[in-house]
């Protein structure tokens, strides 16, 4: 019981953490885009797209939330073509519009539900051969896994062929 109430303890600060760094990184643009409230339940899966903004999406639903974040402002976002933003990015980070996200649910993995990442898009390889989109959620799938008793590592860093 005490370890349970330490690791919710231990979960909670780290929110609190992530939460101040992800809204002290923002800029006032995107902390006004994130100010709308629209809901994105995205998948995790890694298929990515550019968009006009210069920034690389984890894959085409991540775009069309920031998509419409910035209609419901009244600006516009284009899809330039899938794939990652090469140099177009100008030393920006890529990544989705920088906010806490409750990683969506996927029908087979329940149980990511209570876990919280960001939408940062530095992509990891596992030994299960699926494209993670930042190592968070990759520490995510691996701690559930370890509770099965089973292993997961990563093969490398970028995504699965």
């Amino acid at each position: 019981m005490k370890i349970s109430m330490k690791f919710s303890i231990s979960l909670l600060l780290l929110l609190i953490c992530s939460l101040y760094q992800a809204y002290a990184s923002i800029g006032a643009e995107a902390a006004a885009i994130n100010a709308i409230d629209v809901d994105c339940i995205c998948g995790r899966d890694y298929s990515p797209v550019c968009a006009s903004d210069s920034l690389t999406y984890s894959n085409r639903c991540l775009y069309e939330c920031a998509r419409n974040k910035l209609k419901a402002k009244g600006r516009s976002l284009e899809l330039v073509r899938s794939g990652v933003c090469d140099g177009e990015s100008l030393g920006r980070r890529h990544s989705a519009v920088a906010e806490p996200l409750v990683a969506a649910v996927a029908e087979e993995d329940t149980d990511l539900d209570s876990c919280i990442c960001d939408r940062s898009l530095k992509p990891v390889c596992g030994s299960d051969n699926r494209t993670y989109n930042n190592p968070c959620l990759f520490e995510c799938k691996r701690s559930i896994l370890a509770r099965l008793g089973k292993v997961l590592s990563i093969l490398r860093q970028g995504a699965c062929n």
